[in-house]
């Protein structure tokens, strides 16, 4: 007989809710307008105007290998995936079958620094993509991007530091050195993952096995 019992990174994050922070339940009907009031005063498209989400109630990953648990609390605030508005095509900043993984990555980011490294961090990412259903091939591109452009976040908290001193600069100079840093290496890391694409769908069959 088949075992329906959760898989071990299924339970709840594929059942996590999510509200607009802009809307949330928790705020006053004053404040929910003034949010309103201030939305309308964007004059970008509505794809350029950053995501504000809510975890609805708190929500537990069980991750695989090595075995942890993650717990993202109620009413943390994040903007969905960090996609750039360009790409935003391919990848959706707030598709609802990906939004559970980012508000995952955000927060491990954000507030389980101390205790998850960066590389342990995106690997998990890679790994609650695929449990939320994404094909094995997107979640290792989204994986790689995650590895290239996720040192600014990760980095500035720092005092100190190559980061802080590059993020000091003016935009006109380190936003273009910092696309062509992040495009050559996006270039080099993919390449190097279809070298070893067979280790990437195992993971992703394995996953669908524990799933199905």
């Amino acid at each position: 007989m088949k075992d329906f019992s959760p898989s071990p990174g299924v339970g709840g994050i594929t059942t996590a809710r999510f509200q607009a922070a802009r809307h949330a339940n928790h705020l006053t009907p004053a404040q929910r307008r003034q949010n309103r009031d201030a939305l309308r005063g964007y004059l970008r498209p509505p794809g350029m105007i950053k995501n504000h989400w809510l975890l609805a109630e708190a929500f537990t990953y069980k991750a695989k290998d090595p075995d942890a648990a993650f717990t993202v609390p109620a009413q943390y605030e994040f903007d969905g995936a960090s996609v750039p508005w360009l790409l935003s095509a391919f990848v959706p900043r707030s598709h609802s079958d990906i939004l559970g993984a980012a508000a995952l990555h955000d927060w491990l980011y954000a507030q389980a620094h101390e205790s998850v490294p960066r590389r342990r961090a995106d690997a998990v990412l890679r790994e609650a993509l695929q449990r939320l259903g994404l094909n094995w091939f997107w979640a290792m591109l989204m994986w790689r991007a995650v590895r290239v452009g996720g040192w600014e976040p990760w980095y500035a908290r720092k005092e100190s530091g190559f980061v802080p001193w590059f993020l000091s600069l003016p935009g006109s100079v380190r936003t273009p050195l910092s696309w062509a840093f992040m495009a050559c290496a996006f270039l080099a890391g993919f390449a190097h993952d279809l070298a070893r694409a067979g280790r990437f769908r195992a993971e992703g069959e394995r996953i669908c096995e524990e799933d199905c």
